[in-house]
């Protein structure tokens, strides 16, 4: 990818934002406002140099998640913030493209009637049973330390 390029911007896709709920909601921080709902970027790979990330990269955020975001101070390990960032993307993407229908994608044929039912699971007696793994923990064997910590404090 040429990261000279200029960034996507959408002018359809910021507007849509307006109106929504959050799809963040920051664990005691969100306020689920849809009059201060707007798509906040998340950092990508054209993010820097000055500029935003892609309008594509974002997702629907009240003012209190996006503040807290943008001033890293959601109280989240990164971990657990980038899993909250990815829900909300896929959030707010599924939003754009089934309910706003600002994203077109071609959807299969076969999904594309709701009149055929999901398939049922089989009773749990009629499953394939997975067989147990069988490991046996090595005896005998006498563990060392290699803690000189205690040899040197006598």
């Amino acid at each position: 990818m040429n990261l000279r390029e200029p960034p996507i911007r959408s002018q359809k896709l910021r507007r849509a934002a307006a109106g929504q709920h959050c799809t963040m909601n920051l664990p005691g921080i969100c306020t689920d406002d849809p009059e201060t709902v707007v798509l906040a970027h998340i950092h990508d790979e054209s993010f820097g140099r000055g500029q935003k990330a892609d309008d594509t990269s974002g997702a629907h955020m009240c003012h209190a998640c996006h503040t807290a975001y943008d001033l890293h101070r959601t109280g989240l390990d990164d971990g657990d913030l980038y899993r909250m960032l990815l829900r909300a993307m896929q959030r707010t993407i599924r939003r754009l493209v089934v309910d706003l229908k600002v994203i077109i994608v071609p959807l299969d044929p076969e999904h594309l009637s709701s009149s055929k039912p999901t398939p049922k699971r089989k009773p749990p007696e009629q499953r394939t049973k997975i067989p147990a793994r069988k490991t046996e923990w090595p005896t005998g064997r006498k563990l060392v330390s290699r803690n000189n910590l205690r040899k040197a404090s006598k």
